[in-house]
């Protein structure tokens, strides 16, 4: 089922979904409503910005517009980091992107996998670029509806088993590696190996 940012909870809490596997970043505050995976992915969050425009860092955002979606947490990343930057909030990612290419926003700010998820569903990719140091970040975990510790182990022994055989790798490579579309490395999104061992 398509869920938002802000739709995404409610709906696990109103038992209309199961599971939620939408770039879900784990935060103590959402730990108070509903239950966690163990974390599966680590990403930062960034800026992206048209390739010509003069923006090259953080610095350059103050008294520029910045767009991402209604409840996700850059938006307080942003403010914190660049308090000059001006903060737009749109329905969804997408809508945010399709803002800036019409110059209603100079920037995204977003988690980097969802900034180059963007990036690579238009003609013109290379028109655009993740900039900036990390505005922060987080492990992205599935969501659960709150004390169904069944359900819980089952997902996490699951993720377990695919570290271990080595499926995680084959995934990350195939739908995010530099050979994917996202073209993206560990690096680049601000891996952190050591959550994994």
């Amino acid at each position: 089922m398509p869920v938002t940012a802000a739709t995404r909870i409610p709906l696990l809490q109103q038992g209309r979904i199961d599971l939620i596997a939408a770039t879900l970043t784990h935060y103590r505050e959402r730990d108070k409503v509903i239950d966690f995976s163990i974390g599966y992915f680590w990403t930062g969050q960034k800026l992206m910005v048209k390739k010509d425009s003069n923006i090259k860092s953080l610095a350059d955002l103050a008294g520029k517009r910045a767009g991402t979606t209604v409840g996700a947490l850059s938006l307080q990343n942003l403010t914190r980091a660049q308090p000059k930057a001006i903060g737009q909030t749109f329905e969804g990612y997408p809508e945010a992107f399709l803002a800036m290419q019409r110059g209603l926003v100079d920037a995204v700010v977003a988690d980097v996998i969802i900034l180059a998820g963007l990036r690579a569903r238009v003609p013109n990719p290379d028109e655009y670029v993740i900039i900036g140091d990390s505005l922060g970040g987080g492990d992205y975990a599935i969501g659960l509806r709150e004390n169904d510790s069944k359900w819980r182990d089952a997902i996490n022994f699951a993720l377990q088993d695919m570290w271990k055989d080595g499926a995680w790798d084959k995934i990350f490579d195939h739908w995010v590696g530099p050979n994917s579309a996202l073209k993206l490395t560990k690096d680049e999104i601000g891996f952190k190996m050591e959550v994994w061992e």
